[in-house]
């Protein structure tokens, strides 16, 4: 048991990063996902895209790892900086209506990326008015930046035609920049 778990342990740590990899349990059953971690008795698979499945090493058979040459996409990468606020994705990452820019929804919140812009994070009461004013077919086109605080408490996101501040109690206030 424990030389299987060291090979166990050894493959996890040649494995990252990895995608669509697969563990078959010693009953046979397969699971396919993405490998997110192991500790010394457990081993963590993301199965269909949001689920987390913990399997205890002594039920594992073998672990098998695909690698893409590709990086993952600029949403992908801005997503595990802010995955805990932000939660699972609700659905896969699409093209804007647009043609300019992609993006993925998800419990808490959305990441937008163009290539003039790049990738931000509109979450909360400012994500709320920016939809409520047709997201990136609004006035204000795509964020710009993600929210940050100013010194006098508010929230703020940037957008290319203007911005959204919140002070997290009254509807947050839309500026627009003249163009």
């Amino acid at each position: 048991m424990r030389k299987r778990l060291t090979y166990l342990v050894a493959l996890i740590a040649l494995a990252l990063p990895a995608w669509t990899d697969s563990l078959t349990l010693k009953d046979g059953k397969i699971y396919r996902g993405t490998f997110l971690g192991a500790s010394g008795d457990q081993v963590t698979l993301q199965v269909d895209g949001h689920v987390k499945r913990r399997f205890p090493v002594s039920e594992i058979d073998s672990i098998h790892f695909t690698r893409q040459e590709s990086a993952t996409s600029p949403i992908d990468q801005k997503y595990n900086a802010f995955s805990r606020t932000l939660g699972n994705a609700t659905g896969e990452e699409q093209a804007a209506s647009d043609g300019r820019g992609r993006y993925r929804l998800y419990q808490n919140g959305a990441i937008y990326y163009t290539p003039q812009t790049g990738v931000h994070v509109v979450q909360g009461g400012i994500a709320d008015r920016w939809r409520s004013l047709g997201a990136e077919h609004s006035e204000l086109g795509y964020p710009t930046s993600d929210e940050f605080s100013t010194s006098d408490g508010h929230r703020v996101v940037t957008f290319e035609h203007g911005a959204i501040t919140w002070d997290e109690q009254d509807v947050p206030v839309v500026e627009i920049s003249a163009r």
